[in-house]
């Protein structure tokens, strides 16, 4: 590679850091960042790049000549600051599958040995040092996190309240989504409603949100949450990547909610149709879905018994 197109690069990475100071963490014991002589005899770029809140980006780039600097090979690691994955992007060619081949990217903690560990395509254009920062970046914003959170305050627990607007302006931000979902465990009553059933709305679109918060929806949920978050909870399961393991675990997590919680019209019509749609998915535990849908008709109000018959006939559909 010629000497000054790769030390202009480095250069470049090297200011991007430096002006990133709002959110990084420099004099954190951690920080690393190869230096330039390493560097230029490698043609390759390493760091590890900590950020305020505790959570950090691990790099790692090879670069080529093509009559400028390339990332011939990448690899950005970004985990939360209990260590847990948040997302990858890396162009490993081991996913001809995905759309932006051999860009891609995972999402959500790192499978245990044995699991699959499953790509997405790139949600941003150009995979580069910039461009990721920029999107660890948005997690900061927290101004306009805090503007979006304040949407949903107001009124009585009767109203959906400004739901349709939060949902519409959120979009398929990853940062504003993590803000949401956090916001179903808020202390205000109204937040968690609200919240809850804007993540929903939103995962039926965007399904990959929710994936690096599959520890928490599969995990023990914490105390003191309204009924209401328990509602949606058994219709986003499904929409997680799920190994064989966490397909059990979201399994018994629909079967607590329907079994553990006051039941009402809407939380058993909905953990019904999780049941489902995992069962529909995977091709497991038809039956026992079935004989599930089948008990809660025998008891259940008009409503239960139509959603009910639709499920039954899918799940019939299905096996024969």
């Amino acid at each position: 590679m010629a000497t000054d197109l790769f030390e202009n690069y480095y250069w470049e990475v090297y200011a991007l850091i430096f002006e990133s100071a709002d959110i990084l963490d420099i004099e954190d014991s951690a920080f690393s960042l190869s230096d330039p002589d390493t560097a230029r005899i490698a043609q390759a770029i390493h760091a590890v790049l900590p950020f305020l809140d505790g959570s950090r980006l691990y790099v790692v780039v090879s670069l080529t000549d093509e009559g400028e600097a390339v990332e011939d090979r990448y690899a950005y690691i970004y985990y939360d600051a209990g260590g847990r994955r948040i997302f990858q992007y890396d162009n490993r060619r081991h996913h001809p599958e995905i759309s932006t081949h051999p860009h891609h990217m995972h999402k959500g903690p790192i499978p245990a040995p044995g699991e699959r560990d499953r790509a997405w395509p790139t949600d941003i254009d150009f995979v580069a040092c910039e461009t990721v920062l920029n999107r660890i970046r948005e997690r900061f914003s927290l101004d306009s996190h805090s503007e979006l959170i304040d949407l949903l305050r107001g009124g009585d627990l009767r109203s959906i309240g400004r739901v349709a607007e939060v949902v519409e302006r959120a979009g398929d931000s990853q940062a504003f989504f993590d803000a949401l979902f956090a916001a179903m465990f808020s202390e205000e009553p109204v937040v968690q409603l609200r919240a809850s059933d804007a993540v929903e709305k939103i995962s039926q679109k965007h399904p990959q949100l929710l994936q690096p918060h599959s520890a928490t929806l599969l995990g023990e949920l914490p105390p003191g949450l309204r009924q209401e978050v328990y509602w949606h909870i058994p219709l986003m399961l499904p929409r997680l990547s799920l190994s064989e393991t966490d397909w059990g675990r979201a399994w018994a997590q629909i079967l607590s909610i329907l079994h553990q919680r006051p039941k009402s019209r809407i939380l058993v019509v909905n953990c019904l149709q999780g049941l489902a749609d995992l069962s529909l998915q995977s091709g497991w535990r038809q039956e026992e879905a079935a004989a599930l849908i089948r008990a809660e008709m025998e008891v259940g109000s008009p409503a239960i018994r139509a959603r009910g018959r639709k499920l039954l006939a899918a799940l019939e559909k299905e096996t024969r």
